[in-house]
């Protein structure tokens, strides 16, 4: 991610915003949750770490080309830093409240792993956004100001004129796009049918990996399994379980549950 930053962004703030903010936000939200005691989810954590990656390279991609724009049509470095946010610091935040309302409403699911998730990639999101949209415009103010840039008086450099041409391209042959884009998914629909979706290991893995044959031999043993799972009862009075009734129930669901073929 960082490499990439670096060849296209040619900034050195559009790599060190990035990392540290990943790193600081992911730390900030984790840590805070550790401190009230709310535990992690082990099978959902890189979720939330990975979309605070990605999107603090798309936010901090946001204001930096932004603020080059403004620096090459001005040259005054503060004054480009404030013109930068007022052109996209909305936007941004539009995003950011879309995206952090999106997993909110995972929440609203009585399931407690999901809940998780969505409260923490939410979080997370808000506070990406808050490093960005602090620390970008601080470290931007830093330097000197320069000339404005006189090859073109938008401030538009070689690839934004580019883009340019190539959005006349697509303007001008706007029903050849279209015929040709439907062509295309027209033939991607029957693709559609075939694909499967793998939640077993064993199939997604594949018979080459060394350690499968090994895996499937345990999974034959009495007591071998592949995936376990936690069943657990609770009832709002105290010490609920030292009613008999309620522990012969307990003792009756554990038989039922052994009973069961696929499990061991």
């Amino acid at each position: 991610m960082l490499i990439f930053l670096a060849l296209f962004l040619h900034n050195a703030f559009g790599v060190v915003v990035p990392a540290v903010t990943t790193v600081g936000a992911i730390a900030s939200v984790f840590g805070g949750m550790s401190y009230f005691g709310v535990k992690a989810d082990s099978t959902l954590i890189t979720v939330p770490i990975i979309l605070g990656m990605a999107l603090s390279v798309g936010y901090s991609v946001h204001y930096i080309n932004m603020f080059k724009l403004f620096f090459r049509r001005t040259g005054k470095r503060k004054k480009s830093v404030i013109s930068c946010v007022e052109e996209c610091g909305w936007s941004v935040l539009f995003t950011v409240l879309i995206t952090m309302t999106s997993f909110v409403s995972f929440m609203f699911v009585k399931m407690k792993p999901l809940e998780w998730m969505g409260r923490t990639t939410a979080l997370i999101v808000l506070a990406v956004y808050i490093y960005i949209a602090v620390l970008i415009p601080i470290l931007l103010s830093f330097g000197k100001n320069r000339a404005p840039y006189t090859k073109n008086e938008k401030g538009a450099s070689k690839i934004d004129l580019k883009f340019a041409r190539w959005a006349d391209v697509v303007q001008k042959k706007t029903g050849l796009i279209i015929i040709v884009s439907t062509l295309i998914l027209a033939a991607f629909i029957p693709g559609f049918f075939k694909i499967r979706v793998l939640v077993d290991n064993i199939s997604m893995t594949g018979e080459k990996m060394p350690y499968i044959p090994d895996f499937k031999e345990m999974l034959k043993a009495k007591i071998g399994n592949q995936y376990s799972y936690t069943v657990m009862i609770s009832y709002d009075e105290e010490d609920a379980f030292k009613d008999p009734e309620k522990m012969a129930s307990l003792m009756a669901l554990e038989d039922f549950i052994g009973t069961l073929s696929l499990t061991k």
